[in-house]
């Protein structure tokens, strides 16, 4: 089941984007290895360390590992942090962070970060979230 959280406008009338802003997004399409991605979220080994609730930003490359439906790459990511917005080099949301997966290559095996990429079902269901 596909849910969605609807915000309605404030009692002035505005909407959530007009006070917290609008993050784009695009269809990840296919994505090569080496790509330049960011992502910022809430990681809680920070907490720990610093005692606060603060937000961190990371950086890394695709991998060279590929699928239809998700995307790996080499950023240090921590629990707190699935659900974040995984940026192209223009800054759209192409996927959104969610687990360290084991990968299978022939006889070797390796952990990496990745999470769903934004695909066509996603923009459907948004479009139709919006009639």
């Amino acid at each position: 089941m596909k849910k969605a959280l609807r915000v309605s406008p404030d009692e002035n009338g505005n909407q959530i984007g007009s006070r917290a802003g609008i993050l784009s997004w695009s269809e990840a399409g296919r994505i090569t290895e080496n790509t330049f991605l960011r992502t910022y979220g809430y990681p809680g080994d920070k907490m720990e360390e610093t005692g606060e609730i603060s937000m961190w930003g990371m950086n890394g490359r695709s991998d060279s590992f590929l699928d239809s439906s998700l995307l790996f790459y080499d950023m240090d990511t921590n629990n707190g942090q699935s659900g974040a917005p995984v940026l192209n080099p223009s800054n759209r949301m192409i996927a959104v962070h969610n687990a360290a997966y084991t990968i299978r290559e022939g006889s070797s095996e390796r952990t990496i970060n990745g999470g769903p990429k934004i695909r066509r079902d996603f923009t459907n269901l948004f479009n139709q979230m919006n009639q």
